[in-house]
C-alpha cells in the first residue's frame, strides 16, 4: 500500500549513512564532485577494485532493506518522468544538494526493480530517463521521425512532429544531425533541403546577409527566375518575407510580414496616439524596403487610417474625423491635376503633384493622396494621361497626353 505521506528525502537517506559509506557513494556517483572509478576509490581505501564493488553493493542493499522506494518523497515524480521519457537536462531539480545525473544513477542502482534507466539513443544528442520497457518503442519512434525528415523537401514544424509522433519537443530538438530554424527542423544530410531550390535560396540570402531582389537571387544562385519566384510565393512568409520592390529577406531578420497598410495601422494602434507622416515613414522603413510614396499611398488607401489634418494620422475607430470631411474645396481635384500636368512636359510622381497643387492652389484643393490617385486612375482610363516608370522604376509617374 502506498503511504499517504512520504517519509524521507534522498538527502535524508544519504546523510543518515555512516561517514565512510556516505563518502564512498558520494565519490563513486559523483554527487558532489567528479565521479571516481573503482580503482580510484580502491587506492584511497587500500583495497582492490573488486572489494570496492562489493562494498558498494552491500551499501545499496542495506539502503534497499531499510527504505521502501515509495516512502521517498522524490520517487513518485521520478517514476512519472521515466514513464513519460524525460530528457535528463530538463528534469525538475530532484535534489538541492547533489547533482541530478549521479543521483539518478544511484537511485537506479538502489531500486532496480522500478525499471528506470538512463538511456541514450544513437540518433539523440541527449540522455533520457526512461522505463526500460519503453526503450524499444521509443527507439523505433525516434527512427520513424528521422525517416520522416529524410523524405521532406523543406523544413518541418517541430510542433507538427510533436503532435504526429507524440514526442516531447525537447527530444525532437536534440536529434543528431539536424538544423533548427524558427521552430522548424530539417536533417543536415537531407540533400533536398541543402541542395534543393529552398536550400539554395536560403543560403544565398544567408551569405549575402541582406535583403536581395529576385533578379539578384537568380544571378547569385544560378536558379531560374521561375524557380525562385515560385518557391518564394509558396513560402507564404514562413522563411522568406517580401519587404517591397520584389525584395526578399529572411524572416529571422525581423522584417515585417504584414502588408504596408496593416503595418502602419498596427503601429498607430499599439502606440495609442496620433502619428506624424515622418514617424510613420521612419517606422515602416525599419521593417520594409519601399519608397516614401508607396508608404503614403498605402496609408491613404486604408479606410481605418484617417488624416485628421495635413501630416497627422489617427484611426477611424477612435472617432477621428478625416480632414477632408471638415473642409470644402473651391477647385475640383481633376481640374487641378489637368492644370498642373498641362504646365509641364515632365512626368510627375504623386508626391511631386501634391507639392505643385499646394504651391498653386493652397487650401482650395484637396491634398489627399488617395483622392489624387483615384482621380489619376480615372484619367488614365479616359486616355487623358499616361503612366511612366520613374528613375530605376522606383516611382510611378504621370504625364498628360497632349492632343
Amino acid at each position: 500500500m502506498i503511504p499517504i505521506f512520504a517519509s524521507k528525502t534522498l538527502e535524508d537517506i544519504i546523510t543518515s549513512l555512516p561517514e565512510d559509506k556516505k563518502s564512498i557513494l558520494i565519490n563513486r556517483y559523483g554527487l558532489l564532485d567528479k565521479k571516481q572509478s573503482f580503482d580510484e576509490i580502491g587506492t584511497t581505501l587500500s583495497v582492490s577494485r573488486q572489494r570496492v564493488h562489493q562494498i558498494i553493493q552491500n551499501i545499496l542493499k542495506s539502503i534497499r532493506e531499510v527504505y521502501d522506494s515509495l516512502d521517498i518523497i522524490e520517487m513518485q515524480n521520478l517514476i512519472t518522468f521515466a514513464n513519460e521519457i524525460t530528457p535528463i537536462d530538463t528534469l525538475d531539480s530532484i535534489s538541492y544538494i547533489y547533482k541530478n545525473k549521479g543521483l539518478l544513477e544511484l537511485i537506479i542502482d538502489i531500486f532496480p526493480f522500478l525499471g528506470m534507466i538512463i538511456y541514450k539513443d544513437k540518433n539523440l544528442d541527449i540522455e533520457v530517463l526512461i522505463n526500460k520497457d519503453l526503450v524499444t518503442s521509443f527507439s523505433n519512434k525516434i527512427q520513424d521521425i528521422i525517416d520522416n525528415l529524410k523524405h521532406q523537401k523543406e523544413f518541418v514544424s517541430i510542433k507538427e512532429l510533436t503532435t504526429l509522433f507524440d514526442c516531447k519537443p525537447e527530444i525532437i530538438k536534440n536529434l543528431s544531425d539536424i538544423i533548427i530554424h524558427d521552430e522548424h527542423i530539417a536533417l543536415k544530410s537531407n540533400k533536398d533541403i541543402a541542395q534543393g531550390v529552398f536550400g539554395v535560396i536560403f543560403q544565398t540570402l544567408k551569405s549575402a546577409n541582406k535583403p536581395l531582389k529576385i533578379d539578384e537571387i537568380v544571378k547569385i544562385s544560378g536558379l531560374s527566375k521561375n524557380q525562385v519566384r515560385s518557391r518564394l510565393d509558396r513560402d507564404r512568409g514562413k522563411f522568406f518575407v517580401n519587404i517591397g520592390k520584389s525584395m526578399y529577406a529572411l524572416t529571422e531578420w525581423d522584417f515585417s510580414r504584414l502588408q504596408t497598410n496593416e503595418l502602419i495601422y498596427q503601429y498607430i494602434k499599439s502606440s495609442s496616439e496620433t502619428k506624424t507622416v515622418d514617424e510613420v515613414v521612419n517606422f515602416v522603413l525599419i521593417h520594409k524596403r519601399i519608397t516614401k510614396t508607396s508608404i503614403l499611398i498605402a496609408t491613404s488607401l486604408d479606410p481605418r487610417i484617417v488624416s485628421i489634418k495635413p501630416g497627422i494620422y489617427s484611426l477611424l475607430e477612435w472617432g477621428a474625423i478625416p480632414y477632408k470631411q471638415s473642409h470644402s474645396y473651391n477647385i475640383e481635384c481633376s481640374e487641378g491635376l489637368i492644370t498642373i500636368l498641362k504646365n509641364t512636359n515632365v512626368a510627375m510622381s504623386i508626391s511631386e503633384i501634391v507639392e505643385e497643387l499646394d504651391k498653386h492652389f493652397g487650401n482650395k484643393i484637396t491634398k489627399s493622396r488617395r483622392t489624387i490617385w483615384q482621380n489619376l486612375s480615372k484619367m488614365k482610363k479616359k486616355g487623358e494621361i499616361e503612366i511612366i516608370s520613374g528613375l530605376n522604376k522606383k516611382f510611378t509617374k504621370y504625364k498628360l497626353i497632349r492632343t
